[in-house]
Formats: structure tokens, C-alpha cells, sequence
């Protein structure tokens, strides 16, 4: 089925006024016709294998939502519309109906329409123009709101993203571990068994991360045991859980620059270098990439390495300069890691602080720390007291962000790199 946008054309023309005042008087058999496309939106984005499936009905939802009438329903439409063009990375216009679905509820009554348009516009649209910080209430918000109006499925993805949300904007990581525990629990409790899985992969990676695993890369210990997860996830083809735990490996093999069978990962790499989802974690996923590539490359000297995280980072600089705010400092970084290759004393450093700069004003933690490790390990070949003092500086970060495994690995590595100097006695790790 091959949909063509030319239908869209007259919609997107409208101004943002037209569209926020159409008819506010429908018919029962309309609204039942909304009703029925905002029941089939979830099922369609959920095929991954019937990629038209999800723009066709889309297109028909809004031409119904703009020629009969302004509801909740309608705001779904324009919602899902943004998703759309996301994925068609027309970038100005999915964030634009993603901001007019929001802003068309402040006269209506959501209801139960509430959880899944938070979720399409902060998923899919608003992140390519807004903080990635600001989503998390709005996430919460749509956790209670469809608690309240008997949604649990819809309550407990908007729990889990507020979760990823928090995480990724830097949130105290002993606050995220107790909020991921309390929604474990109620998943459970409502026996919501799928969402159960793809929430304790994140709680066991923030209890790693915390120094609280078994290993700093295997997703087992008290949340989770992960071969017991992955079987049950091969069994009943919940590939979704897959994802999930190897995007969270990841992010542990980069932290912690601990990796695991890394021909196949590569493999997995290449295989995905060119694939760019509209998801906000799409573009972390592939940072994080990028990163592993450049810690291979500088382990083994491998071209093949240098050559896909190059790759990466090219794609996540052209999304940064189509305006992508969070896509911005992340781009930065990577060039920061090309630079450190082989760029002399200040050219590290000033692109390093480019994207530190970035970071302490939005006041990402993690990321902050994560730059400093970096600058500090770059700057160990050229001088060694400015590599001692960038170092001291991600042990600082790393334990006010919570993250009790990297302070105590840094520690040791540290020692062991400054002939058993501690670094400073600030820097000792703090009693747990």
C-alpha cells in the first residue's frame, strides 16, 4: 500500500489558527468514526511489519478531524500526524502538529485520549524542537491520567517513559531506582507482564550503574536476571524486550568501556547505522554507538571502527543542524572524540568544552560527567596534572549523579594509571 502525501498538502497549509478552529459541532457517527481511528492508530504503529499501514490511516484520521470537528480524538490525529512527518523527517512540520495537539486541549476535556497524546507528541515530534528535560512531568502526568481513567497499558508506557526520559536528562539516580521500582511493582500488581519486561531491564541497568549488579555490563542481580529475561523474551518473540536490553548494554559498555563479544556487536552496528526512528531514543542510541565505536577503534587501531563511528556521527551533526536541540551537544561530543584522536592539547579541549558548556546548562549530570572522564583519559598522553584534574572532576559528578559503580571503577582505574595516587582526598568514594 503506497500512501501519497500529495492529500496531505492542503492541511499543512492551513494556519495554525484554521486548524485549531474547525468545526466544533459533530455528529455521533463522527465522533464514532474518531473513536474507532484512535482505537486502530495504537494497533497500526505497533506493526512494524506493515509499515503503510500507520500513514494511510493517519491521513484519513485527520481528514475526518479537520473537516468535521475539534475533540480529544482530534487531537490525537494531529498528534500521530506529527509522528508521521517525523518519519519522513520533515522535521518543522511533525513538531508543529505535535504542539497543536497539545495546545488544542487547553479548551476541551481530554479524557481518556490524554495518555496516548502525551505519548505521541513527547515520543515522536516535540523533542526534535524542546529540552528533553520537560518531558518528564508531562510523562508522569499521563502515568495518573490514564490510571484514573482505567488505561493501564497507556498509564504504564507513560510511566516507563518518564523513567527513560528522567534517566537521559540526568535525574538522581537513587530517585529514578525507587520510581522504577514502585512502577515493577504495579506492572506486576495489574499482572501487565509485557511492560514488566521492558521495565526491569532499566531498573537492573540503574542498579549497575549504582554499583549494585553483579557485573557492570550484565543485566542481572536484584531486579532482574538476564539470560532468565532474554529466553522468556526469545520464547514469546517479544522483540521489544530485545531492544531494550541491548540499547541498556550499550549504555553500560560505554560507561563503564567494558565490552562483550565485539564482533558481533559491530555486526549489530553496521547492520543499523543507516536506521534513524522517530523515537527521542533513537538519536541517544546512536550516540552511544558512535561512542563504543571510538573506544574499539582506540583499543584495537581497527579502521573499520573509526570509519562507522564517523558514519554516526555525521548522521546525528545533519539532524543537530536541522534544528534538533538535544541532537546538538550530543553531535558536539562526537566531534570532540575525532578531535581527541589526534588534535593537539587545545584543540581537545576546546571542543570537549563545547559540548561541556552545552551540557552544564542544561544541567545533565551523567553527561557532564561522561565529558570530563573523556577530556580527562584524552589528555593523559599530553599532560598528565590537567588529565588528573578532569578525572577528579568526573568522580565528582559521577557521585553527586549516584553513580556509585563509576566512582569506585574511575577510582581504581585512576590508581592504577597514577601509580596508586587517589587523586585527592575530596575524591574519595563516599560511605554507601
Amino acid at each position: 500500500m503506497t500512501v501519497s502525501f500529495e492529500m496531505s498538502r492542503e492541511i499543512r497549509q492551513k494556519t495554525n489558527q484554521q486548524l485549531l478552529t474547525p468545526p466544533t459541532v459533530i455528529n455521533q457517527s463522527t465522533e464514532e468514526l474518531l473513536n474507532l481511528f484512535f482505537i486502530t492508530i495504537f494497533s497500526a504503529y505497533l506493526l512494524d511489519e506493515k509499515p503503510d499501514l500507520l500513514p494511510h490511516l493517519t491521513l484519513r484520521y485527520m481528514k475526518v478531524a479537520v473537516e468535521y470537528g475539534w475533540t480529544a480524538q482530534s487531537a490525537m490525529a494531529y498528534a500521530t500526524f506529527g509522528l508521521i512527518l517525523a518519519q519522513r523527517t520533515e522535521y518543522d512540520d511533525a513538531y508543529r502538529f505535535g504542539r497543536l495537539a497539545l495546545d488544542g486541549l487547553a479548551d476541551i476535556e481530554a479524557g481518556d485520549c490524554i495518555s496516548g497524546i502525551i505519548l505521541s507528541t513527547h515520543n515522536f515530534s516535540l523533542h526534535l524542537r524542546e529540552p528533553l528535560k520537560r518531558f518528564s512531568d508531562n510523562y508522569l502526568q499521563g502515568f495518573n491520567e490514564g490510571l484514573k481513567n482505567g488505561d493501564v497499558y497507556l498509564a504504564l508506557m507513560c510511566g516507563g517513559e518518564h523513567i527513560s526520559s528522567s534517566f537521559h536528562s540526568g535525574m538522581y539516580l537513587r530517585e529514578i531506582e525507587h520510581r522504577m521500582a514502585t512502577f515493577c511493582s504495579q506492572a506486576n500488581e495489574l499482572n501487565q507482564q509485557t511492560m514488566l519486561s521492558l521495565f526491569l531491564p532499566y531498573w537492573q541497568m540503574i542498579l549497575n550503574i549504582q554499583g549494585e549488579g553483579e557485573k557492570t555490563t550484565t543485566l542481572t542481580g536484584k531486579a532482574m536476571s538476564e539470560s532468565d529475561v532474554w529466553a522468556e523474551a526469545e520464547r514469546t518473540n517479544n522483540r521489544k524486550c530485545m531492544q531494550v536490553m541491548r540499547f541498556l548494554k550499550l549504555i553500560l559498555f560505554c560507561l563503564f568501556d567494558e565490552h562483550q563479544d565485539e564482533d558481533k556487536l559491530f555486526q549489530s552496528i553496521e547492520s543499523r547505522s543507516t536506521i534513524i526512528r522517530e523515537h527521542y531514543t533513537s538519536f541517544i542510541e546512536k550516540f552511544y554507538e558512535a561512542l563504543m565505536l571510538y573506544n574499539l577503534y582506540r583499543k584495537h587501531q581497527d579502521e573499520k571502527y573509526h570509519e562507522l563511528a564517523l558514519k554516526l556521527s555525521s548522521i546525528l551533526m545533519k539532524h543537530a543542524e536541522s534544528g534538533n536541540i538535544n541532537c546538538a551537544p550530543l553531535a558536539d561530543f562526537l566531534v570532540a572524540e575525532e578531535i581527541a584522536i589526534s588534535g593537539t592539547k587545545c584543540e581537545i579541549l576546546g571542543a570537549y568544552n563545547k559540548c561541556l558548556r552545552a551540557f552544564r546548562e542544561a544541567n545533565i549530570l551523567h553527561y557532564q560527567a561522561l565529558v570530563n572522564e573523556r577530556v580527562g583519559l584524552a589528555m593523559l598522553r599530553q599532560d598528565t596534572e590537567a588529565a588528573k584534574e578532569f578525572l577528579i572532576e568526573a568522580i565528582s559528578l559521577y557521585d553527586q549523579w549516584g553513580a556509585q559503580g563509576k566512582v569506585t571503577q574511575l577510582h581504581e582505574k585512576c590508581g592504577v594509571m597514577f601509580n596508586g595516587d587517589t587523586m585527592s582526598t575530596d575524591s574519595t568514594p563516599p560511605s554507601q
